[in-house]
């Protein structure tokens, strides 16, 4: 289900059967319908930021966070998705943490680009190390977004 976490507006971003121009498994992507939700939550903001206080007591800008689950193959048949995608991963204003599927021979250019960008940092996410994940993945964002 989609939901933007702004307005709590939902839809699905596929339906079982029908006729599509895409589809991953037995779904079909409505890509319209994806678009309308994802594409308003991923515009960066240009107003002015917050001041956030850093822990030596000084004021630095606050980053926009933005949380993306996921960059997979469903999102990625949209164009306007990954133009946006790539614009947040550009802007030294924004903090984005967002979840790409694991390493295959076929990936798509963009989850690739994101896996070996060196200002990204790649959390493996595993059934025994997923509960210890949190902590680590909080401090990260923090220290991020007040840097």
């Amino acid at each position: 289900m989609l939901v933007s976490i702004h307005s709590g507006t939902e839809r699905p971003p596929h339906e079982r059967g029908g006729a599509a121009c895409h589809h991953v498994g037995k779904y079909q992507v409505d890509v319209n319908s994806f678009e309308q939700i994802a594409l308003p939550t991923l515009q960066i903001k240009t107003k002015p930021s917050s001041k956030v206080e850093t822990g030596s007591g000084a004021n630095s800008e606050a980053k926009q966070l933005f949380i993306i689950d996921e960059v997979g193959k469903m999102e990625l048949f949209s164009r306007d998705f990954v133009e946006a995608v790539k614009a947040l991963f550009h802007c030294p204003s924004v903090v984005v943490l967002a979840t790409i599927p694991i390493a295959r021979q076929k990936s798509h250019w963009l989850v690739e680009e994101l896996r070996h960008r060196p200002d990204c940092c790649l959390f493996e996410v595993s059934e025994k190390n997923r509960d210890d994940l949190v902590k680590e993945v909080t401090d990260f964002l923090l220290i991020n977004i007040s840097s």
